[in-house]
């Protein structure tokens, strides 16, 4: 959902009474850039300008778009709400549903510029415009000050629900509910008052992947932060429990008395005495072997101690395999393993290590790797563990459980994934890299082209991802490269027109099944007739 900001003259059009009067309006788009990023149910905010009455303006309305762009053309009701004549003028315009009015206070402009965040609003700055595309940030902070002060009462002053379900959306997929537990830990820092009220929570969530705890009614819904959760105004009429029926689809209770530890060590005399902890689905096994009840309080000291040995294996280990990296060891022994660690996950350039160790097929000897193992992650930053985790899926290679015989993180990479990493270059195409050698640079506008040129059928079965999973699949596709990647000496020039095609996923896996011996398009439109007949 964005959020945004459109604003009418009242010297020339009587606002005040079109909001009013109507349960639905229409309002023009003239900034037609900004067309195509609207949507069905975002939150618009009506703003009336000063209209030679100085240090009126403001936000006055907010309402919700029920269409998209479309030509309006002014009919006779709406036309009486202009100060001239503009019967059957034709317009690109917006039809929204009227939420809330307050055509004598609202939001003044002048309280808008002294707040601290909203004064960076572009309106404030750039007044002519009719149509503002509100940054997220700012959206929170403008949402927070409008819904604390006008609550969604009805005439008997009983919350209606109706308009709190306008104001907050339950989450809708998992990556949102990730985005809100990462949010949550931020804002624990920053805002007192969040901390104040940890024990409240009768439901947390738990993610491995993240290694971070948030409660269920901050997670559950869009777009949550902090300083509006804290403000009880702006959040009066919210249900937990709708928020614990919508994570029920991803999460599933758990009773692990080394994981309920864990949770009282991060927040120590700051939890209820009994709360719940629930965990993603596909992540309850792992969580169950990682944390057996012999979990104990992490002892810092002693896990910097055992993470410098593990660097020091990492030494041992590259130089049983043929790569010997001096450079490595000698930072490890200047600067301690777990800030040589912090030095190679900070640093924007890819080390030769990770270089020569991906050439080697042995991505599980990375510092990277290392730094993913559950019992490292607590040393190290959110930002550090994601920079890690990009690095080692980028090319394909998959986490996996640990496996308690070896002392290594154990990296999957099946004889198919192969083919397909050796195919695409380990994902990489282009401009050649000085820190990897034979791996080249994807390249997003040579996808684009290629889509353009050829569409979005599948090249050798006609297969449409969207005709069979709709939305869902909508402008997805796989593009084929009529030479590997991984076979090229040096960087090329990418003809999306002659190189690249697009294929469903099936036949993309079909061409490069077998490694020496892939097939052309040709010959794999005559093996899909061939067996159709």
């Amino acid at each position: 959902m964005s959020t945004w900001i459109f604003q009418g003259n009242p010297e020339r059009f009587n606002v005040n009474d079109y909001l009013l009067d109507n349960d639905e309006i229409w309002w023009s788009i003239r900034q037609k850039h900004l067309a195509e990023k609207i949507t069905i149910g975002d939150e618009v905010f009506i703003w009336r300008s000063d209209g030679g009455e100085r240090g009126s303006g403001g936000i006055v309305a907010r309402t919700i778009a029920l269409t998209t762009p479309e030509q309006y053309v002014n009919d006779g009701e709406a036309a009486n709400y202009w100060y001239e004549d503009v019967s059957n003028d034709s317009y690109l315009a917006v039809k929204l549903q009227v939420i809330e009015v307050d055509v004598i206070e609202g939001l003044n402009r002048l309280e808008l510029a002294k707040h601290p965040k909203l004064q960076n609003l572009m309106i404030l700055r750039l007044k002519q415009n009719t149509n503002y595309l509100i940054d997220d940030g700012l959206a929170s902070y403008l949402r927070q000050l409008w819904y604390g002060k006008y609550l969604p009462l009805d005439k008997d002053f009983e919350i209606d629900k109706g308009i709190v379900k306008t104001r907050f959306k339950v989450v809708t997929e998992l990556n949102q509910v990730k985005n809100n537990i990462k949010q949550f830990n931020e804002d624990l820092s920053e805002y007192e008052e969040l901390r104040k009220q940890l024990k409240q929570f009768q439901q947390w969530y738990y993610v491995l992947e993240m290694n971070l705890f948030a409660p269920s009614k901050f997670i559950g819904y869009q777009e949550m932060k902090g300083h509006m959760y804290t403000d009880k105004e702006a959040i009066i009429g919210l249900d937990g429990r709708e928020t614990v029926n919508v994570l029920k689809e991803y999460f599933i209770p758990i009773d692990n008395e080394g994981l309920r530890k864990h949770l009282q060590n991060l927040f120590q005399g700051e939890l209820r005495k009994t709360y719940e902890i629930n965990v993603l689905k596909s992540e309850k096994q792992v969580i169950e072997l990682q944390f057996s009840k012999e979990y104990k309080e992490i002892d810092k000291n002693q896990l910097i101690k055992d993470f410098h040995r593990a660097m020091l294996r990492i030494y041992d280990k590259s130089k049983a395999i043929g790569y010997t990296p001096s450079k490595f060891r000698q930072m490890v022994a200047n600067e301690g393993g777990l800030q040589t660690a912090k030095k190679l996950i900070g640093s924007k350039q890819l080390s030769d290590g990770f270089a020569e160790l991906a050439q080697l097929g042995r991505l599980d000897l990375t510092v990277e790797a290392l730094v993913l193992k559950i019992e490292n992650t607590v040393l190290f930053t959110e930002s550090e563990l994601e920079t890690a985790r990009e690095r080692l899926t980028q090319l394909g290679f998959f986490l996996e459980i640990e496996d308690d015989e070896h002392d290594d993180l154990l990296l999957i990479v099946e004889d198919d994934l192969e083919a397909l990493r050796i195919e695409e270059g380990n994902g990489i195409e282009g401009a050649k890299k000085a820190y990897l050698v034979n791996k080249y640079e994807r390249n997003s506008k040579n996808r684009k082209k290629a889509i353009k040129t050829h569409g979005l059928n599948c090249y050798a079965c006609g297969f449409n991802f969207e005709e069979v999973y709709g939305e869902r699949g909508k402008e997805f596709i796989e593009i084929h490269h009529i030479k590997p990647l991984s076979t090229l000496e040096e960087a090329i020039e990418i003809n999306p027109e002659t190189d690249l095609f697009p294929l469903c996923a099936n036949c993309h896996r079909m061409v490069h099944r077998r490694k020496d011996n892939y097939l052309s398009i040709e010959e794999l439109k005559e093996l899909i007739q061939e067996h159709k007949s």
